[in-house]
């Protein structure tokens, strides 16, 4: 394969030479893996279809600007503010999901019935390892929350996926990057629930945002059978 080299001795003709060689054993090279089955192309795999899911208490239009005044009135430096359209109560966290498992998941609950519920929000808690700062209660919390929760991880794990299985403290997460917690008293707010949501976490531009994919109430229409 030399020759070529020989044909072009001066200048551009000499490194168009080189170059073609190096090509042509390039060729040669790759044309004897294939021959003996030794070359592996890349495999490329697609990602599954899943979404990152939780269950959650949504709040009401008076509830959110409630937090977001909370929120504003407290002065403290170098916080992540979660920003009021992501404010929630997280139910059962259940991580990724694929959407087969999400569309069980959506028939497995929708028989869940609970009664309305109070809860009243009237500290504020530094969690030192996530760094967040949050809302959280000082109130047992009541058995309809518990229950509630409770059902909904029994319908998750039938659906194969696993959840934490702590016991349930409602908190609201107001800011992230918290190291300490502010000296400030706050003035309770009563968050009335009456339904539950699955809520999808989705990456933007801008950062996190939660959807609602769907919405549950606790107690269900009856449906008269003679309509």
């Amino acid at each position: 394969m030399l020759y070529c080299t020989a044909i072009y001795p001066w200048g551009d003709y000499l490194q168009f030479g080189i170059y073609l060689n190096i090509f042509v054993l390039f060729v040669f090279f790759v044309d004897q893996m294939i021959f003996l089955g030794l070359f592996i192309q890349p495999q490329f795999k697609t990602m599954p279809d899943t979404s990152r899911l939780f269950f959650a208490l949504w709040p009401d239009d008076e509830t959110r600007q409630a937090l977001a005044r909370l929120s504003q009135s407290i002065a403290a430096k170098g916080l992540k503010w979660v920003q009021p359209r992501n404010l929630h109560v997280t139910l059962v966290f259940l991580g990724s999901v694929g959407a087969e498992t999400e569309s069980l998941l959506k028939q497995s609950v929708a028989d869940i019935n609970a009664q309305p519920f109070v809860l009243t929000f009237d500290t504020l808690s530094y969690w030192s390892k996530p760094k967040v700062l949050c809302l959280a209660c000082r109130q047992p919390v009541p058995e309809a929350a518990v229950m509630l929760a409770s059902a909904l991880e029994t319908a998750a794990a039938n659906c194969g996926l696993h959840t934490d299985t702590r016991p349930y403290a409602p908190h609201i997460t107001l800011a992230r990057h918290a190291r300490h917690l502010p000296d400030i008293q706050i003035k309770p707010i009563a968050w009335r629930a009456e339904a539950f949501c699955l809520i999808e976490s989705c990456s933007e531009p801008d950062g996190i945002c939660y959807k609602v994919i769907q919405q549950w109430p606790f107690i269900k229409p009856t449906v008269n059978p003679d309509q």
